[in-house]
């Protein structure tokens, strides 16, 4: 049986516990009637179930002791350090002298330097700013010369050195084929409506 299964019937356990002990006692004491909010029927209690002796305090709270393991140096084998009493709110120290793996005391669980940033940070902040400014560059430049090879790309078929404008007011456009001149000419209007 899994710690889940002996949950759940220790519940179902203790539901039926509170339930036994209400039903009886409105049996043989009609007249009292416990209506008020504070009161709770969980509260102080104390069974034994498939997960052994439960007590539980004046909240309905299981009251219970937790172990804090460590591994011996000495022995290689898990030994408790220390133990956590739920229903005193107390640490009990069960080693003074820990084997520990490392010396005399825990180690400190925050870095030395913290708020300092260290040479390698900076070196990296600055080599990741470098990169993303780079990568933004290229990026306009392949935008630029994208547009650039799209518009080669609509006049390809016409050899660059036939193509030139005829006056200043009109763009046109003046294409020599063989030894016929063929004028294209393309108004643009400049003015604003």
């Amino acid at each position: 049986i899994n710690d889940y299964v002996a949950g759940y019937h220790d519940g179902a356990l203790l539901f039926g516990k509170v339930l036994r002990e209400r039903m009886l006692s409105h049996r043989t004491d009609k007249d009292s009637e416990d209506g008020s909010l504070n009161y709770n029927p969980f509260g102080n209690v104390t069974f034994e179930g498939m997960g052994g002796r439960y007590v539980l305090d004046e909240y309905g709270d299981r009251d219970a002791n937790f172990s804090f393991l460590y591994t011996s140096v000495r022995s290689g084998k898990y030994e408790t350090l220390l133990v956590f009493d739920t229903s005193q709110n107390k640490t009990i120290e069960k080693h003074p002298n820990p084997a520990l793996g490392w010396k005399g005391k825990l180690p400190y669980d925050e870095p030395e330097n913290s708020e300092d940033l260290d040479r390698e940070d900076v070196i990296v902040i600055v080599l990741g700013v470098i990169v993303v400014v780079v990568t933004a560059i290229a990026l306009v430049f392949y935008r630029q010369n994208r547009k650039e090879r799209l518009m080669q790309k609509k006049w390809s078929h016409i050899n660059p050195h036939q193509i030139g404008p005829l006056d200043e007011k009109e763009v046109s456009l003046k294409v020599r084929v063989g030894t016929n001149q063929l004028y294209l000419q393309a108004a643009i209007d400049f003015e604003t409506t």
